[in-house]
Protein backbone atom coordinates (compact mmCIF):
# COMPACT_ATOMS: atom_id res chain seq x y z
CA UNK A 1 0.00 0.00 0.00
CA UNK A 2 1.16 3.55 -0.72
CA UNK A 3 -0.16 7.04 -0.06
CA UNK A 4 0.57 9.89 -2.46
CA UNK A 5 -0.15 13.62 -2.24
CA UNK A 6 -1.36 14.80 -5.65
CA UNK A 7 -1.72 18.43 -4.61
CA UNK A 8 -2.72 20.54 -1.67
CA UNK A 9 -6.26 19.14 -1.66
CA UNK A 10 -5.88 15.65 -3.21
CA UNK A 11 -4.53 12.40 -1.80
CA UNK A 12 -4.41 8.95 -3.41
CA UNK A 13 -4.10 5.69 -1.50
CA UNK A 14 -3.41 2.60 -3.61
CA UNK A 15 -2.88 -0.98 -2.53
CA UNK A 16 -2.97 -4.57 -3.71
CA UNK A 17 -3.46 -7.87 -1.88
CA UNK A 18 -2.37 -11.29 -3.10
CA UNK A 19 -3.59 -14.55 -1.56
CA UNK A 20 -2.71 -18.12 -2.48
CA UNK A 21 -4.65 -21.13 -1.20
CA UNK A 22 -3.46 -24.71 -1.52
CA UNK A 23 -6.99 -25.86 -2.41
CA UNK A 24 -8.53 -23.03 -4.50
CA UNK A 25 -5.52 -21.28 -6.06
CA UNK A 26 -4.56 -17.61 -5.96
CA UNK A 27 -6.41 -14.29 -6.14
CA UNK A 28 -5.17 -10.70 -6.57
CA UNK A 29 -7.26 -7.77 -5.35
CA UNK A 30 -6.45 -4.03 -5.79
CA UNK A 31 -7.90 -1.08 -3.90
CA UNK A 32 -7.89 2.67 -4.64
CA UNK A 33 -9.05 5.68 -2.65
CA UNK A 34 -8.92 9.24 -4.02
CA UNK A 35 -9.70 11.87 -1.36
CA UNK A 36 -10.49 15.49 -2.18
CA UNK A 37 -10.58 18.11 0.58
CA UNK A 38 -13.36 20.01 -1.15
CA UNK A 39 -13.57 22.73 1.51
CA UNK A 40 -12.79 23.31 5.17
CA UNK A 41 -15.76 21.23 6.32
CA UNK A 42 -16.38 19.04 3.24
CA UNK A 43 -14.49 15.97 2.03
CA UNK A 44 -15.23 13.94 -1.10
CA UNK A 45 -13.99 10.38 -1.56
CA UNK A 46 -13.85 8.21 -4.69
CA UNK A 47 -13.32 4.56 -3.79
CA UNK A 48 -12.74 1.33 -5.71
CA UNK A 49 -12.07 -2.05 -4.23
CA UNK A 50 -11.94 -5.69 -5.22
CA UNK A 51 -12.33 -8.47 -2.67
CA UNK A 52 -12.94 -12.22 -2.53
CA UNK A 53 -14.42 -15.03 -0.48
CA UNK A 54 -12.73 -18.41 -0.59
CA UNK A 55 -15.11 -21.41 -0.72
CA UNK A 56 -15.78 -23.08 2.62
CA UNK A 57 -14.59 -26.59 3.48
CA UNK A 58 -18.12 -27.96 3.06
CA UNK A 59 -18.56 -26.25 -0.34
CA UNK A 60 -15.33 -27.86 -1.50
CA UNK A 61 -15.32 -31.32 0.03
CA UNK A 62 -18.77 -32.37 1.35
CA UNK A 63 -19.39 -35.94 0.10
CA UNK A 64 -21.50 -37.61 2.79
CA UNK A 65 -24.55 -35.37 2.42
CA UNK A 66 -26.94 -37.08 -0.04
CA UNK A 67 -28.59 -33.77 -0.99
CA UNK A 68 -25.74 -31.22 -1.04
CA UNK A 69 -22.33 -32.10 -2.48
CA UNK A 70 -19.07 -30.16 -2.49
CA UNK A 71 -16.93 -29.38 -5.52
CA UNK A 72 -13.09 -29.31 -5.17
CA UNK A 73 -12.81 -27.35 -8.46
CA UNK A 74 -14.51 -24.23 -7.05
CA UNK A 75 -12.84 -20.84 -7.38
CA UNK A 76 -13.16 -17.86 -4.97
CA UNK A 77 -16.13 -15.53 -5.27
CA UNK A 78 -15.05 -12.01 -6.30
CA UNK A 79 -16.66 -8.60 -5.89
CA UNK A 80 -15.84 -5.20 -7.44
CA UNK A 81 -17.18 -2.15 -5.58
CA UNK A 82 -17.35 1.53 -6.54
CA UNK A 83 -18.33 4.32 -4.14
CA UNK A 84 -18.56 8.10 -4.03
CA UNK A 85 -18.86 9.54 -0.53
CA UNK A 86 -19.39 13.15 0.55
CA UNK A 87 -18.65 13.91 4.21
CA UNK A 88 -19.70 17.15 5.91
CA UNK A 89 -18.52 18.14 9.38
CA UNK A 90 -19.36 21.74 10.29
CA UNK A 91 -18.11 21.25 13.86
CA UNK A 92 -16.69 18.66 16.23
CA UNK A 93 -20.24 17.99 17.45
CA UNK A 94 -21.90 17.42 14.06
CA UNK A 95 -21.20 15.31 11.03
CA UNK A 96 -23.14 13.92 8.09
CA UNK A 97 -22.35 11.93 4.98
CA UNK A 98 -24.03 10.66 1.85
CA UNK A 99 -22.68 7.76 -0.19
CA UNK A 100 -23.60 6.30 -3.57
CA UNK A 101 -22.26 2.85 -4.35
CA UNK A 102 -22.48 -0.03 -6.77
CA UNK A 103 -21.03 -3.52 -6.83
CA UNK A 104 -20.69 -6.50 -9.11
CA UNK A 105 -20.21 -10.07 -7.86
CA UNK A 106 -18.95 -12.91 -10.07
CA UNK A 107 -18.55 -16.65 -9.45
CA UNK A 108 -21.01 -16.81 -6.55
CA UNK A 109 -21.11 -20.32 -5.13
CA UNK A 110 -24.55 -21.84 -5.67
CA UNK A 111 -25.82 -25.39 -5.34
CA UNK A 112 -27.06 -26.59 -8.72
CA UNK A 113 -29.35 -29.60 -9.06
CA UNK A 114 -27.94 -32.29 -11.34
CA UNK A 115 -31.23 -34.10 -12.04
CA UNK A 116 -30.72 -36.88 -9.48
CA UNK A 117 -32.11 -34.92 -6.54
CA UNK A 118 -28.66 -33.87 -5.32
CA UNK A 119 -27.15 -30.38 -5.68
CA UNK A 120 -23.47 -29.69 -6.34
CA UNK A 121 -21.66 -26.46 -5.54
CA UNK A 122 -20.84 -24.44 -8.68
CA UNK A 123 -19.47 -20.95 -9.46
CA UNK A 124 -22.61 -19.96 -11.35
CA UNK A 125 -23.99 -16.94 -9.47
CA UNK A 126 -23.80 -13.32 -10.65
CA UNK A 127 -25.14 -10.32 -8.76
CA UNK A 128 -25.24 -6.54 -9.30
CA UNK A 129 -26.23 -3.97 -6.72
CA UNK A 130 -26.61 -0.21 -6.28
CA UNK A 131 -27.50 1.91 -3.30
CA UNK A 132 -27.47 5.23 -1.50
CA UNK A 133 -26.87 5.82 2.19
CA UNK A 134 -27.27 8.90 4.37
CA UNK A 135 -25.70 9.01 7.83
CA UNK A 136 -25.57 11.67 10.54
CA UNK A 137 -24.59 12.35 14.15
CA UNK A 138 -25.39 15.35 16.33
CA UNK A 139 -24.36 16.12 19.89
CA UNK A 140 -27.30 18.16 21.16
CA UNK A 141 -25.48 18.69 24.46
CA UNK A 142 -22.74 17.09 26.52
CA UNK A 143 -25.34 14.63 27.80
CA UNK A 144 -27.39 13.90 24.64
CA UNK A 145 -26.39 12.59 21.20
CA UNK A 146 -28.59 11.67 18.24
CA UNK A 147 -27.39 9.44 15.39
CA UNK A 148 -28.76 7.35 12.56
CA UNK A 149 -28.65 6.30 8.93
CA UNK A 150 -30.98 5.55 6.02
CA UNK A 151 -30.16 3.14 3.20
CA UNK A 152 -32.02 2.49 -0.05
CA UNK A 153 -30.55 -0.29 -2.19
CA UNK A 154 -31.30 -2.74 -4.98
CA UNK A 155 -29.59 -6.07 -5.70
CA UNK A 156 -30.28 -8.09 -8.86
CA UNK A 157 -29.59 -11.74 -9.61
CA UNK A 158 -28.16 -11.50 -13.13
CA UNK A 159 -28.94 -15.13 -13.95
CA UNK A 160 -32.68 -14.64 -13.40
CA UNK A 161 -32.85 -10.83 -13.82
CA UNK A 162 -34.87 -10.65 -10.60
CA UNK A 163 -34.41 -9.11 -7.16
CA UNK A 164 -32.07 -11.01 -4.84
CA UNK A 165 -34.29 -12.82 -2.30
CA UNK A 166 -34.22 -11.68 1.35
CA UNK A 167 -32.16 -8.58 0.45
CA UNK A 168 -33.55 -5.51 2.29
CA UNK A 169 -34.16 -2.64 -0.14
CA UNK A 170 -34.80 -0.16 2.68
CA UNK A 171 -33.18 0.19 6.09
CA UNK A 172 -33.51 2.88 8.74
CA UNK A 173 -31.50 3.08 11.94
CA UNK A 174 -32.03 5.72 14.63
CA UNK A 175 -30.35 6.04 18.02
CA UNK A 176 -30.28 8.22 21.13
CA UNK A 177 -27.44 8.23 23.66
CA UNK A 178 -28.33 10.03 26.91
CA UNK A 179 -25.95 10.37 29.83
CA UNK A 180 -28.37 10.21 32.77
CA UNK A 181 -25.82 10.32 35.55
CA UNK A 182 -22.06 10.11 35.76
CA UNK A 183 -20.99 6.72 34.28
CA UNK A 184 -24.62 5.83 33.39
CA UNK A 185 -25.97 6.03 29.82
CA UNK A 186 -29.39 5.24 28.41
CA UNK A 187 -29.18 4.15 24.76
CA UNK A 188 -32.30 3.62 22.66
CA UNK A 189 -32.17 2.27 19.10
CA UNK A 190 -34.71 1.72 16.35
CA UNK A 191 -34.09 -0.63 13.40
CA UNK A 192 -36.46 -0.73 10.44
CA UNK A 193 -35.88 -3.29 7.67
CA UNK A 194 -38.25 -3.38 4.69
CA UNK A 195 -38.93 -4.64 1.15
CA UNK A 196 -37.33 -8.08 1.15
CA UNK A 197 -38.45 -10.21 -1.79
CA UNK A 198 -39.19 -13.93 -1.55
CA UNK A 199 -37.16 -16.39 -3.60
CA UNK A 200 -38.62 -17.45 -6.95
CA UNK A 201 -40.93 -20.40 -6.29
CA UNK A 202 -41.45 -19.56 -2.60
CA UNK A 203 -45.25 -19.85 -2.12
CA UNK A 204 -45.39 -17.75 1.03
CA UNK A 205 -46.86 -14.25 0.98
CA UNK A 206 -44.62 -11.17 1.07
Amino acid sequence: QDEMDLGSDWELTAGVRYDKYSDVGSTTNPRLALVWDTSTHLTTKFLYGKAFRAPSFAELFAINNPVVLGNPDLEPEVIDTFEVSINYSPSLNERASISLYSYKIEDLVQFVTDGTGASTAQNTGKQNGTGIEFEWMTEVSKELSLFGNVTIARATDKNTDSDVPNFPQQQIFLGIDWTIFSNWNLITELHHVANRERAIGDPRSN
